[in-house]
């Protein structure tokens, strides 16, 4: 073992040199710590008290309790107890102590803030089908603990209208139990229905959910009415924020004197403090009585998300129409409206269901201090003109810039559009990091093959360097495409093949390299430990399936 690892640093020091990206690694013995067995890393960072590093291990138990009455024997699972381990490391990785902690159950560990399913992760139904098919407010996307034992509002619709639905976010236990096998039990973060109630406020009005944005103990939802508004020319929406009881405490009128739906997002300016952005998307529904305007102009609208009051208002005109907007991103005042939009500037969005070949260009927006510093459509042959295949790669990418995975940035004005092609719910066979001046004129798209690849996104301190961390997932893993599962292959936990792209922003000089090997990979998820304006620090495993050879790995990389 000694004489591998000796080797493996050997390899590494040439790959260094070569690819001029200074990386280097620490290896940590886990069983020489006791957490080579049934332990899960949940969380890692820098102690800002003491500086040190810290990497938080979990282990679950189950809490089972057994009664009998005659030869019946009743197991009652109460759900996961927790232990909690905290190892130290100095700046140089070198172990220094560990402290300890035990939780009753997952309600006591997240109300500690410790995150035994992760920084952010899904939520099941908790109740049977019957409840699901009558609808259930449900989060619009993953959660974190701070939703836990809370409930939250969204609106909805089922087979009786539009409704307003309040839910408890819980834990659902569940376990097994036989003769000849152990008792075992599991849980999930769960949604329990409360109560569904009709979204419209009298009789002849239809008060249409459009937008939810559910928060602990409350939500947010945009409606399109009917009915409420007296002149039927005008397009009436109403924006509501309602507390944990599904009770309105706060509401805004966004009323448009032509015919237009509205695209709605949440920016989160704070932890639980968000802003809003409202797009108008102009229609032209031949039965209404309501004003057309051109079908590329578009209204932008931001309000505090506390006091609901308006920041920000402005209509443009954007090169093309049927803009299906899809992502917003703000930075330093700075808000960016990301989508694909349509063939050409005069058609109109319609109600039909939508196909990716009728949105083939790419449509960015930037909106600085509440005025639109540009807004710029990108073609194919754009984007065939500045494609950059990494390390003089054959792989041929789309020509376009839909992906998943996304990874956004700002840096001295150019933004940077990241993540692996995906279209029509597939993968595509590269990923790509897409760079706009601060114009918004596109740059350069760098692409890279990839089956299933991630990527994260970092810069150096003047922002002239940008450093793009590429994840191969399916080096180390089998990738099962029908089933969408990933597996370990080469190790007990799911590690990643790093590679590393360096891109000079001024320059535009590339300069990549791979880091696959026989010794280590990194995590495929949370892998960034931390990164600073001198280093990034990474988080990775030992490739092996004996839980006596597992080992911590940090990798750093020097900027």
């Amino acid at each position: 073992m000694k004489k591998n690892m000796l080797l493996g640093f050997f390899s590494l020091a040439l790959i260094t040199v070569k690819a001029q990206v200074d990386v280097s690694v620490k290896t940590l013995d886990l069983e020489s710590v006791n957490k080579h067995k049934n332990w899960k890393i949940i969380e890692a960072g820098i102690d800002q008290s003491t500086s040190n590093v810290y990497v938080k291990f979990a282990s679950a138990s189950c809490d089972i309790d057994k009664s009998s009455i005659g030869n019946t024997v009743t197991t009652t699972f109460k759900g996961l107890a927790w232990k909690v381990d905290r190892l130290l490391f100095d700046k140089n990785f070198t172990y220094l102590s560990t402290e300890q902690k035990s939780y009753a159950n997952t309600f006591d560990a997240i109300g500690n803030n410790e995150f035994v399913y992760g920084r952010k992760f899904n939520v099941v139904f908790g109740e049977g089908m019957g409840t699901a098919i009558s609808g259930v407010a449900m989060p619009t996307g993953m959660i974190d603990n701070s939703y836990i034992g809370t409930k939250i509002v969204t609106g909805l619709a089922n087979i009786s209208g539009f409704k307003i639905g309040n839910s408890r976010i819980g834990i659902k236990v569940g376990g097994e139990t036989g003769k000849f096998k152990p008792d075992a039990c599991f849980e999930n973060p769960a949604v329990f229905k409360i109560d569904n109630k009709d979204a419209k406020e009298q009789k002849g009005q239809r008060w249409i959910p459009m937008f939810n944005h559910p928060i602990p103990n409350g939500g947010h939802i945009l409606f399109n009415t009917s009915g409420v508004n007296t002149d039927v020319t005008k397009t009436h929406n109403v924006f509501r924020k309602y507390d944990a009881d599904a009770n309105v405490v706060n509401d805004k009128a966004l009323t448009f004197d032509y015919q237009c739906l509205v695209y709605a997002k949440e920016i989160e300016m704070a932890p639980g403090v968000f802003d809003y952005v409202f797009v108008t998307l102009p229609i032209n529904y031949k039965k209404s009585t309501g004003k057309v305007v051109p079908a590329n102009q578009y209204e932008y609208i931001r309000i505090d998300g506390t006091t609901f009051e308006t920041k920000h208002q402005l209509t443009f005109t954007a090169p093309h129409s049927q803009w299906k907007i899809n992502q917003v991103f703000e930075k330093e005042g700075a808000v960016y409206l990301i989508g694909d939009a349509g063939k050409s500037a005069d058609t109109y969005q319609d109600f039909s269901i939508p196909k990716s070949s009728d949105f083939p260009f790419f449509q960015i927006a930037k909106i600085q201090n509440g005025k639109l510093a540009y807004v710029s459509v990108i073609k194919d042959e754009q984007i065939k003109a500045v494609m950059q295949n990494i390390n003089g790669e054959k792989v041929k990418p789309d020509m376009h810039l839909k992906v998943t995975d996304l990874q956004m940035n700002v840096v001295n004005g150019k933004f940077i559009y990241s993540g692996q092609q995906f279209e029509d719910g597939k993968r595509g066979d590269a990923i790509i990091s897409a760079v706009f001046s601060d114009k918004g004129a596109l740059e350069v798209v760098l692409a890279k093959s990839a089956e299933f690849s991630k990527g994260n996104l970092s810069f150096s301190a003047d922002g002239k360097t940008m450093y793009w961390l590429i994840q191969d997932v399916t080096e180390y893993n089998k990738w099962d495409k029908k089933a969408g599962t990933i597996t370990a292959k080469e190790s007990k936990q799911l590690l990643t093949a790093l590679s590393v792209v360096t891109y000079n922003l001024e320059s535009k000089t590339v300069q990549y390299k791979t880091f696959i090997n026989e010794e280590w990979g990194t995590q495929y998820n949370d892998v960034i430990l931390y990164d600073t304006d001198n280093e990034i620090v990474l988080l990775g495993g030992k490739l092996t399936k004996k839980a006596k050879e597992s080992e911590l790995v940090f990798v750093t990389i020097r900027k």
